[in-house]
């Protein structure tokens, strides 16, 4: 058990990593929970926070029966829009080049959060963060929450966290994102993960997704799932009862199970569903606000075999 870590002056930038960073070598956790731990900056410099469990930045990773939960990251800024700002990973975040296997192991409770009196909202990554691609069999990540609030634009992504790799028997449930913005647009992505790689006998249902911007605009898409380079492969697992909300006086709410599309931000790719379900999902929106795709919204080629696409609403798939 790893226990909080203490909070930085006033005059502290930057602020990581509130239980274990590793840098070389090799992290292994075996029966290990880095649970609990804070990640904290605040103004007038306070810029950008990182994982509020873990940061393995290099050498490698290895995760068998363990838990990182209940961690936070928050950044409570007072800074223009000219400054570049971000929150990252409430949980872990496994840096860029950094192989990791994750099996058995729980990733639940986590949060990120950003505030800014002054300029833009930008966070994601609720529970776990992977820039590059990994081996999970077995994992758990629920009930993580992004949120993101600023004073202008606001942007946000992914409550179970953005992800890639191969996921087998995988359990993402009931993460959450909720992205406000005070005078502008809200932007908000991925109830659960912008996702790239493939899900087998996974499950992700029960999954949130809402952006407001009563002075501005909305715009939501991916209840669950938001395809991020090279598409995601859905083999045995279901995409379900999950949801998307967009409020402001315009707008668009698009995918509320899974958003496969050229955006300005993930790319996606080919969108392959293999004795799969895309079931019971929701997009919604206040007046003004374009609601589509309540299972699929997706510009990508989509390739169903022996799946189901039924009972989401409105409708269930916008490019099928």
């Amino acid at each position: 058990q790893v226990g909080a870590a203490s909070g930085p002056s006033s005059l502290a930038s930057d602020a990581e990593a509130g239980g274990i960073k590793s840098w070389q070598g090799a992290l292994t956790l075996v029966r290990t929970s880095v649970d609990g731990n804070v990640v904290f900056a605040a103004g007038p410099n306070g810029r950008f926070v990182n994982a509020g469990g873990v940061f393995a930045e290099g050498g490698t990773v290895s995760m068998v029966g363990s838990s990182v939960s209940d961690n936070s990251a928050t950044l409570a800024a007072s800074l223009p829009d000219s400054v570049e700002m971000a929150a990252i990973a409430g949980g872990i975040h496994v840096g860029y080049g950094v192989p990791a296997t994750i099996r058995n192991s729980r990733f639940n409770g986590n949060s990120i959060t950003m505030t800014n009196s002054v300029g833009y909202g930008n966070a994601w990554s609720g529970g776990l963060h992977a820039d590059s691609d990994i081996t999970a069999i077995g994992v758990i990540v629920s009930d993580n929450t992004v949120t993101a609030s600023g004073h202008t634009f606001s942007v946000g992504d992914s409550g179970a966290g953005e992800m890639g790799g191969s996921f087998t028997g995988a359990i993402m449930r009931g993460n959450r994102v909720t992205i406000n913005s005070a005078t502008d647009w809200a932007f908000a992505f991925a109830g659960a993960s912008i996702f790239r790689g493939s899900l087998t006998g996974s499950v992700i249902a029960g999954n949130r997704v809402d952006a407001s911007g009563p002075n501005g605009g909305a715009w939501v898409v991916g209840g669950a799932l938001v395809g991020d380079y090279g598409g995601i492969s859905l083999d045995r697992s279901t995409v379900t009862r999950n949801s998307a909300r967009g409020v402001g006086p315009e707008g668009s709410v698009q995918g509320g199970g899974i958003f496969d599309a050229v955006t300005d931000g993930p790319p996606g790719g080919p969108l392959n569903l293999t004795h799969s379900g895309v079931t019971w999902n929701v997009v919604s929106g206040s007046a003004g606000v374009t609601a589509e795709g309540g299972g699929i919204y997706t510009d990508n080629v989509v390739t169903s075999i022996n799946s189901v696409i039924a009972h989401n609403r409105p409708d269930q798939c916008i490019g099928c």
